[in-house]
């Protein structure tokens, strides 16, 4: 019933609309939900970011639950269960995604708590471009020559977040890491989206346990309000996961790999406007060469997926000609 009422409210609000234009839709819902996370955390500033993380951890583990009973008929999620248990290799890859995946909300929080919400978003304008760097080095993916120059460019803006002056911690390069190899991870990965999801909250879920356990974290905080938001932060883990699937499934991945640079605009749109955080100069060079380098990055992908179309109609074409002369 939960589930049909989800799709009804998205068919409602997409009735008339071509599946492209639908697909377009909901990606730009989920990358403005992703940008606008900052106020969320800001919100709840008077708690301590270990707190946070802990919370969004389990929340996100209900709501994620509750998603998967909404989602998956019976025997569907008994099927997916059955690839993990049988697969050691997937396992494996579960366990280093949700590390990967936590790390990052850590992080994130962390960012926004310290008022770092700038050094946030330029974590994920670098994550793409990083992640390109983990498939060269990692899987010998060839870069054509965009893609180099973009990895250049990129390297270029870190190295001028740390000797100018500019403050540039850690923590926001570890961010654009996890979330780069996150996404490598999920390349990888052969089960359902939503079921993995849940199933890297299910592997965090201890761990979350075990840290209100030793720091004898309270289990409902005093202020309602805060209790409330933080319900509300699976949710806000859950929705844009549902809306993205939504948005895969209609929209190329080059117009998928544009969207996504809305996400740490806004960021940066709030840091700067909204949370009046401090600017540094040479931040402006800096997101030049990210903002550069991003443009270049999304023009090679282009490029490549034009490629990758002209190679595939080669081969069929090919093929085509094949199984002619075979069947005369």
């Amino acid at each position: 019933m939960c589930r049909a009422c989800l799709f009804i409210l998205a068919n409602w609000l997409t009735e008339g609309i071509g599946s492209i234009k639908k697909g377009l839709i909901y990606g730009v819902i989920t990358y403005t939900i992703w940008g606008f996370l900052p106020i969320f955390w800001k919100l709840l500033e008077g708690i301590d970011s270990l707190e946070l993380l802990v919370y969004r951890i389990i929340w996100s583990f209900l709501v994620m639950s509750l998603t998967c009973l909404c989602f998956f008929k019976k025997e569907m999620f008994v099927e997916q269960l059955l690839v993990v248990w049988r697969d050691a290799k997937v396992r494996w890859n579960l366990c280093l995604a949700a590390l990967s995946i936590g790390g990052n909300w850590g992080a994130f929080i962390y960012c926004v708590a310290s008022g770092q919400t700038n050094n946030a978003s330029f974590a994920y304008f670098c994550s793409p471009l990083f992640t390109v760097f983990f498939g060269h080095f990692l899987f010998k993916e060839r870069l054509n020559v965009w893609q180099r120059f973009a990895v250049v460019l990129l390297m270029g803006s870190i190295f001028t977040k740390l000797f100018t002056g500019a403050s540039l911690s850690f923590v926001p390069l570890l961010m654009a890491l996890a979330v780069a190899y996150y996404g490598v991870l999920e390349k990888q990965g052969v089960l359902n989206p939503i079921f993995r999801m849940w199933v890297e909250t299910v592997i965090l879920l201890p761990v979350a346990l075990m840290i209100m356990w030793f720091t004898k974290m309270p289990l409902v905080l005093p202020m309602l309000g805060g209790n409330l938001l933080l319900v509300t932060s699976g949710a806000a883990t859950a929705l844009p996961l549902i809306l993205f699937m939504a948005a895969s499934k209609r929209l190329p991945q080059t117009v998928l790999a544009i969207l996504q640079y809305l996400n740490p605009a806004l960021m940066l749109a709030i840091s700067v406007f909204l949370f009046r955080e401090p600017w540094h100069p040479s931040d402006l060079v800096t997101y030049s060469w990210v903002l550069v380098g991003s443009i270049i990055f999304v023009i090679g992908l282009m490029k490549h997926t034009k490629e990758e179309e002209k190679h595939d109609k080669r081969r069929s074409s090919i093929d085509s000609v094949s199984d002619y002369q075979h069947r005369r």
